[in-house]
């Protein structure tokens, strides 16, 4: 956690315990959040479904400033593939981290920018398809699809080890800061 944020694992206005609140300070620099609600599964993941409430009750508005809420971390013989939803002032997408094990990691987005009212609580909806080459994923936000086994470029190290953390993944340059609650989360494998 960046000096001066806060998690704090409280009832987030749905139902306990699964439930965080996240205060991210104003900052000139970007920095990755220390604790998250998180568990990590055995055996191999060969499909992941993966769901949550969320609600932005402040969003830092600087121009290129984000923050990635909860990761999918699947390892695969050294090689992750780590799915999250980008939260922005513009909106949310479902974004991947595709780090293989010889190096050349890249970064590609799943879906488009989808509209994210603050001061609402919206339902996040993610299926990742390990068994596709390459992995695919789904998204959806109140029972909306806007993404649907989109391919996700790189991510061929099929089924691997799950490692599921709700909470915020990494804030990138607030100058204005963000205040987050999520809950109701809940995770299915195959």
């Amino acid at each position: 956690m960046h000096p001066g944020g806060s998690l704090v694992r409280v009832d987030a206005g749905l139902s306990a315990p699964n439930a965080i609140a996240i205060a991210y300070p104003a900052t000139a620099s970007s920095g990755q959040v220390a604790e998250e609600l998180g568990i990590q599964l055995l055996p191999n993941a060969n499909t992941i479904h993966f769901v949550y409430d969320i609600i932005a009750d402040q969003f830092d508005t600087t121009s290129g400033s984000y923050m990635e809420v909860t990761a999918l971390d699947i390892t695969s013989n050294q090689n992750l593939l780590s799915v999250r939803e980008e939260l922005a002032a513009d909106g949310i997408r479902l974004t991947a981290g595709v780090y293989p094990s010889g190096g050349g990691s890249t970064f590609p987005t799943v879906s488009n920018v989808v509209a994210f009212d603050v001061g609402v609580w919206h339902h996040i909806d993610v299926v990742i398809d390990l068994t596709q080459t390459p992995a695919t994923g789904s998204f959806s936000m109140d029972g909306k699809p806007h993404a649907v086994d989109a391919p996700i470029p790189g991510a061929t190290f099929g089924a691997g080890m799950l490692a599921v953390a709700g909470g915020v993944y990494y804030a990138n340059f607030p100058t204005t800061g963000w205040q987050v609650r999520m809950d109701n989360f809940a995770v299915w494998i195959q």
